[in-house]
C-alpha cells in the first residue's frame, strides 16, 4: 500500500442483537469513549468495512485489480 493508492471497500451494517447491545453498555461502564459509538449502534447507523477476497481490490484506473 502507498500514499494515494485507491481500494475498493465494503460498508455492512452493523445490526446489534439485545446481547451485543448489554455487552457494549457493559463496556461503557469501563471506558466513557465507547459512548458514542454505542448511541450510533443502537440507532443502527453504525457499520464496518468488509472484503469479500482475502485480499484487497485496488483501483487502478477504471478498473478494479
Amino acid at each position: 500500500m502507498k500514499k494515494g493508492n485507491k481500494y475498493l471497500a465494503f460498508l455492512n451494517l452493523n445490526e446489534p442483537t439485545e446481547r451485543s447491545l448489554e455487552y457494549w453498555n457493559e463496556e461503557v461502564n469501563k471506558d466513557s469513549k465507547l459512548k458514542k459509538y454505542v448511541e450510533v449502534l443502537k440507532i443502527r447507523k453504525a457499520y464496518y468495512v468488509w472484503s469479500s477476497t482475502p485480499g484487497d481490490l485496488k483501483v487502478k484506473g477504471n478498473s478494479v485489480q
